[in-house]
């Protein structure tokens, strides 16, 4: 919950229980804009029987207020916005019908940052699982780029991961294995197909000769 005040407007009481306010669906300004999915208006918050900041909104000078939705793309409630007055409006239709417009677009800027959150969220989990894993993992764009490598596959290429993140690992093998091992994998990389690597026995160099091979069933 976020409050502003005009300059030098003293409305630290009422924003200080606002801020600390759980409402029901139904309950207060808030709680009817919820449940009606409308923007809605209130002449007078000092005499609305539904108003529990009352008495706190007649000592710091409130009268008139109206609430809007916040509403997402796709009809998803994710806020309230209220606007009060210190002196006793009517209702405005084109006043309400702006300030709908204003917080359909305030909805759109909060599902982006919502979605902006998740994605850091998962890509921060993503990161965990896979630096806490023992083998080499990494994510290939489709211009052959690093997207992502976890710690040991930095730790194989015994570089910094920024460094890490650029060399083919196709020029890692050893030569006398590159060819068959790129004749194997193009295919499939280029089908988007999950690829499975073992080290061959014995193994021909640290950092590489990792050949394709069926998953195991």
């Amino acid at each position: 919950i976020a409050s502003w005040t005009r300059p030098h407007g003293n409305f630290g009481r009422f924003a200080s229980v606002s801020d600390g306010l759980a409402l029901t669906r139904g309950e207060g300004l808030p709680g009817r804009t919820w449940a009606s999915g409308r923007a809605e208006w209130t002449r007078d918050v000092v005499g609305d029987p539904n108003f529990p900041r009352a008495a706190v909104a007649m000592g710091d000078g409130l009268h008139s207020a109206f609430a809007c939705p916040v509403v997402a793309p796709g009809g998803r409630l994710v806020g309230i916005m209220e606007f009060f007055s210190q002196q006793m409006r009517d209702p405005d239709a084109e006043l309400l019908e702006t300030m709908a417009t204003i917080a359909g677009q305030v909805g759109q800027f909060a599902e982006r940052r919502l979605a902006e959150r998740t994605l850091r969220e998962s890509e921060e989990r993503f990161r965990r699982i896979a630096d806490s894993a023992p083998l080499p993992l990494w994510v290939t764009r489709a211009d052959r780029s690093r997207a992502f490598v976890n710690d040991a596959y930095v730790a194989l290429m015994g570089t910094g991961r920024e460094e890490a993140r650029r060399p083919d690992w196709r020029t890692r093998h050893h030569p006398a294995d590159r060819q068959q091992a790129l004749a194997r994998t193009l295919p499939g990389a280029a089908a988007l197909r999950d690829i499975y690597f073992a080290p061959p026995a014995p193994p021909r160099a640290v950092l590489g000769a990792w050949l394709p091979h069926a998953p195991q069933t």
